[in-house]
C-alpha cells in the first residue's frame, strides 16, 4: 500500500506543480471578469501569497504562487459590498472560475491530457461544498437566500464534513483510481 502511494506521488508530472498555480490564476481572473460583465465592482486581485512583489491597477502579486482571490470592495466594506449582491449574481460569481476551468480543460488536451485532467480537477474541488470553496459559497447564497439566515451549527459541520470526505475520495482517485 505504501509502495503504491509512493509510485503514485512520484509519477506525478512536474508540470502539474507548475501549472496548478496558474489554474489558480485563471480561475481568479474569471471571476474578475465575470464580476464586471455582471456590473459588480472589484476593488483588487490577489494572485499568490506572502509578501507583495508587485501591485499594478488593482492587482496584488504576492511571493508564493498559491492562493488568489478577488476583492469586491475594501477590507472594511467588502462584506457589505458582496452582501448587497442579488443571489444570482453570487452564484454565478463562485461558479465562474469552475467553469473557466472547465472550458479550458478540452484544448488542453491537444498539449497534454494531464493538464487537462488537472483542471478538471480543480474545477471539481472548488465545487465541492465545503466553507470556502466556489460550491460551498454558491451553497452558502441559496441557503441564505432561501431561509433568510446564515447557516450554522451542525448544519456547517456536516457540511464541512462532507467537504472533507469528497475531497478525501477525489485525491483517492486520482491516485488509484486513475490508473
Amino acid at each position: 500500500m505504501v509502495d503504491t502511494v509512493r509510485t503514485r506521488l512520484l509519477a506525478v508530472d512536474p508540470w502539474w506543480l507548475l501549472t496548478l498555480p496558474l489554474y489558480v490564476y485563471f480561475f481568479t481572473m474569471a471571476q474578475a471578469v465575470v464580476s464586471r460583465v455582471l456590473g459588480v465592482p472589484v476593488w483588487r486581485i490577489n494572485l499568490g501569497a506572502g509578501p507583495v512583489v508587485v501591485e499594478r491597477g488593482g492587482i496584488r502579486v504576492g511571493l508564493l504562487p498559491i492562493g488568489a482571490s478577488v476583492q469586491f470592495g475594501p477590507p472594511d466594506d467588502e462584506a457589505e459590498t458582496y452582501h448587497k449582491l442579488s443571489v444570482a449574481q453570487k452564484v454565478v460569481l463562485q461558479l465562474s472560475g469552475p467553469a473557466a476551468l472547465a472550458l479550458l480543460a478540452p484544448p488542453l488536451t491537444h498539449l497534454h491530457a494531464d493538464l487537462a485532467v488537472l483542471a478538471l480537477a480543480v474545477a471539481a474541488v472548488n465545487l465541492l461544498p465545503y466553507p470556502g470553496s466556489s460550491g460551498g459559497q454558491a451553497l452558502v447564497a441559496l441557503w441564505t437566500h432561501g431561509t433568510g439566515r446564515q447557516p450554522t451549527g451542525p448544519f456547517v459541520a456536516g457540511w464541512a464534513l462532507l467537504g472533507l470526505v469528497g475531497g478525501a475520495t477525489a485525491t483517492w482517485w486520482l491516485f488509484f483510481g486513475a490508473g
